[in-house]
């Protein structure tokens, strides 16, 4: 019956084993850590060095099997989905933002009906839903009746 030190041995020695046997460390750097561990455990005391090093050494072997077996295994195909992802759906409309009728009005005061032909006042009218257009309408239209624009410009 092994001790939990003696399993924990085997258990670092499989760890080193593998990270040595892949080629991520060297045989002294694989070692030593164990060897120290061995010593500080007590173990060295309790079944001597030549079976720390059998133990550590019978690990590696084990170890560097599985990683040929590991290497020389078919490497399984990249994952490629058999149909391709729904495209994601269209956003919703949003009402034309308050901030950009009041733009397009803040225009029409300053400039009169002639803003309405400005290229960024013509951008911005794209950019309004019908009910923005109609608001924008009508709002002019009371500015007209109560002669704070005119409605043809002067010649």
């Amino acid at each position: 019956m092994s001790t939990a030190a003696e399993q924990v041995l085997i258990a670092r020695s499989d760890a080193f084993g593998w990270l040595l046997s892949v080629g991520d460390i060297d045989v002294s750097d694989a070692v030593q850590p164990l060897r120290d561990f061995a010593r500080q455990s007590g173990l060295v005391d309790a079944i001597g060095r030549a079976a720390i090093d059998a133990t550590i050494s019978e690990r590696f072997s084990i170890m560097r099997r599985a990683a040929r077996m590991a290497i020389d295994l078919p490497r399984p195909e990249p994952f490629r989905p058999t149909q391709t992802p729904a495209p994601a759906p269209a956003p919703k409309p949003r009402p034309t933002p308050q901030t950009t009728i009041e733009a397009v009005m803040w225009s029409v005061r300053e400039g009169g009906l002639a803003a309405l032909e400005a290229a960024d006042v013509q951008e911005r009218l794209t950019r309004c839903d019908a009910a923005a257009r109609r608001q924008i309408k009508t709002r002019i239209e009371a500015l007209i009746a109560a002669g704070r624009i005119r409605e043809i410009a002067d010649a």
